[in-house]
């Protein structure tokens, strides 16, 4: 299971390191303030949602994707269910 975790612009290391301390995964920094990481469980992904100091927002990542326009996204959508 993958996740996101938001934290303030600048902060991103340190909730890089937050991750790898509370879960023992990997991340990557997405772009500014956004971090993907993978988590084995929804058990996993509460613990570290309740621990974390430096994230601002936890979400689940259903999916990721590029699009160009409403069609792309309209399309993934359908294709998802």
């Amino acid at each position: 299971m993958e996740a996101i975790a938001r934290c303030i612009t600048g902060l991103e290391e340190i909730t890089k390191k937050e991750i790898k301390e509370i879960t023992k995964a990997s991340s990557e920094i997405l772009e500014s303030s956004i971090i993907k990481f993978k988590v084995k469980d929804e058990k996993a992904l509460a613990n570290f949602t309740y621990n974390t100091r430096s994230s601002t927002k936890v979400y689940e990542l259903i999916t990721y994707f590029n699009f160009k326009d409403l069609e792309d996204i309209i399309e993934k959508k359908n294709e998802a269910e």
